[in-house]
């Protein structure tokens, strides 16, 4: 964890009003929040050059362009995160 309780959170959403929710809500207490819309370009290596340090957290929408959030999560898994990063999951439902 970062200094003071401050969280390195890494967001994957592609619906930009949810994300621009969570990513306000998380930086106004102060976490440092990396957002991505869907799996970048430049892979894993695009994603550990914008980061200043670790990710302490991962939260990931499941249906995402490109890449589901499972498989998403599994290269993470494999590529960056250590150990001892948690992966939060989220999805939206729409039952008609």
């Amino acid at each position: 964890m970062s200094e003071q309780g401050k969280l390195n959170v890494l967001y994957f959403e592609d619906d930009l009003a949810n994300a621009q929710l969570v990513c306000d809500y998380l930086q106004q207490h102060h976490h440092q929040v990396w957002h991505y819309p869907e799996y970048p370009k430049g892979g894993i290596a695009a994603i550990r050059d914008s980061m200043r340090g670790v990710a302490d957290i991962v939260i990931m929408d499941v249906n995402m362009p490109t890449m589901d959030g499972y498989q998403l999560c599994q290269l993470l898994r494999q590529e960056l995160l250590t150990d001892q990063c948690g992966v939060i999951f989220t999805s939206v439902l729409i039952l008609d």
